[in-house]
């Protein structure tokens, strides 16, 4: 559902450039309807094919519901798919089924019980789910401001509490936060995914993508604050030659 997600946020930036680019992102969507998770209908199953049913993956739903509302942008919502009605549609999906009700944070996917006492639950999130801009957006479709707005405020103290405990502007691609006393913390080796989900990996690099948006489009300072750095950290690692970040 994530590459789903990457397609639609690409194929409306394209319209001008490749006639075909609404007819390939109204493919991409139909494909997305046509496997609804086993948890939320209104959402994507994240991997295909899997005949034993899965659910789904907050990255990969929030990136959807974003690229309709592009689409909607780019070519309004009076054709064969009202674009930002789909979009609404799953936008509440995704606050319904993968935002913490308490946390107010990103859950990994509808599979999670946010009050399960196990291992996941609302107060454990993957950081590259952080996508300020995709939320402000959302708000502004929904006109619901506050309900995001919170999303946003919790997203951003998670990622300035793990940049300041380690001083580097990285984050780990799963965090789980203390919700006594809301302190973040690098997620343990192998909590999802591998042996390195307490570091900076595969899935937080996706974060200097998501929090830069953010900064140059909001303008937002405590987004302009975070990218900088980060932007620091990798200008001071690769003594300022991008070919040495790999």
């Amino acid at each position: 559902s994530d590459l789903q997600g990457y397609g639609m946020i690409v194929l409306p930036h394209m319209a001008g450039h490749d006639p075909n680019a609404q007819a390939v992102f109204d493919g991409l969507f139909s494909y997305s309807r046509a496997h609804p998770s086993e948890g939320n209908p209104r959402l994507m199953d994240w991997a295909q094919p899997d005949p034993t049913g899965n659910r789904s993956a907050f990255d990969g739903d929030a990136d959807i519901a974003y690229g309709l509302l592009l689409a909607d942008a780019q070519w309004g919502s009076n054709g064969a798919i009202n674009y930002r009605q789909e979009a609404i549609n799953i936008i509440d999906a995704i606050h319904t089924s993968t935002i913490g009700p308490s946390s107010h944070l990103p859950m990994l996917g509808d599979w999670v019980n946010p009050n399960s006492g196990g291992t996941y639950n609302q107060w454990s999130t993957r950081s590259s789910d952080f996508m300020y801009g995709h939320f402000r957006a959302y708000g502004h479709a929904t006109g619901d401001h506050d309900r995001w707005n919170a999303v946003i405020e919790a997203t951003q103290t998670v990622t300035a509490d793990i940049q300041q405990e380690f001083g580097t502007g990285l984050v780990s691609d799963f965090v789980v936060v203390d919700p006594l006393t809301g302190d973040a913390s690098p997620a343990p080796p192998n909590f999802l995914e591998s042996d390195f989900d307490d570091d900076y990996w595969y899935n937080a690099g996706r974060i200097p993508w998501r929090m830069g948006a953010d900064a140059v489009i909001s303008g937002d300072l405590t987004s302009w604050a975070q990218t900088e750095m980060l932007s620091e950290f990798f200008q001071n690692a690769s003594n300022g030659d991008p070919n040495q970040i790999l």
